[in-house]
């Protein structure tokens, strides 16, 4: 004769409101390391940012100011000088600058052919420029004055025939 057949009966301990409860944990602790992360990928607001460029007293004009976050470099933000050397930055067509510390770069050239600069070597390059500005939340701090020192590069030699 044979025995009759027993079923399988679950292993001690086993509960479904267990399994349950771990994938729903796990869940969770997924899901809140996930937005967390999302939340440090999410970019700065922007600030407003203005200010005036000068060089031996006299404002700059006929460039632009160049900002590049000290700890984004591909995060920039440009404003044209006016006729003044005042600026307005802006980020990718809207106003402002992220919050943060941003190196300082000027670029300005007199019109014609070649062009002739306007401003010293060493503020057109961010690997070079000494200046530097800070976006806060407070936009009552966000504007600076730059008053550039040293003297202008050799015009180019003129395009010869």
């Amino acid at each position: 004769m044979s025995e009759p057949s027993k079923s399988a009966a679950p292993a001690a301990g086993f509960s479904i409101v267990r399994v349950l409860v771990i994938v729903v944990g796990i869940g969770a602790v997924a899901g809140g390391a996930f937005l967390w992360m999302e939340a440090g990928n999410r970019p700065k607001p922007l600030v407003p940012f203005t200010g005036q460029v000068k060089y031996k007293g006299e404002p700059v004009k006929d460039g632009s100011v160049l900002a590049q976050n000290i700890d984004d470099p591909l995060d920039t933000a440009i404003g044209p000088l006016d006729s003044e050397g005042r600026f307005t930055l802006e980020t990718n067509g809207e106003p402002g600058v992220r919050i943060g510390r941003h190196r300082i770069a000027v670029s300005a050239l007199k019109p014609g052919i070649p062009p002739t600069p306007l401003v010293p070597a060493i503020y057109v390059d961010m690997d070079t420029t000494p200046l530097k500005i800070e976006a806060t939340e407070n936009t009552k701090t966000n504007t600076a004055t730059f008053e550039l020192e040293g003297e202008l590069p050799a015009p180019p030699a003129p395009m010869l025939p």
